[in-house]
């Protein structure tokens, strides 16, 4: 659900997920994610999108954590 993509990004941004070294390298492959077509096309430039999309049938989804001048969202 939503609610557990929420709590699963959270715990990854505060490293509680695994060990820092996994997040890390989780959070860096997030950031390769190529497909721009949902809320990464919104973004101003300089913000780096940590997402991952998704889709079934019909339903398309985006989830991520997003790095601003102003600190991780």
């Amino acid at each position: 659900t939503a609610k557990d993509m929420v709590a699963l990004l959270g715990k990854l941004h505060h490293k509680t997920l695994l060990k820092n070294e996994s997040c890390d390298a989780i959070l860096a492959h997030l950031l390769t994610c190529d497909d721009k077509s949902k809320i990464a096309r919104r973004l101003p430039p300089g913000v780096k999108f940590f997402h991952k999309t998704g889709a079934v049938n019909e339903c398309r989804t985006d989830a991520g954590l997003m790095a601003t001048p102003k600190g991780m969202i």
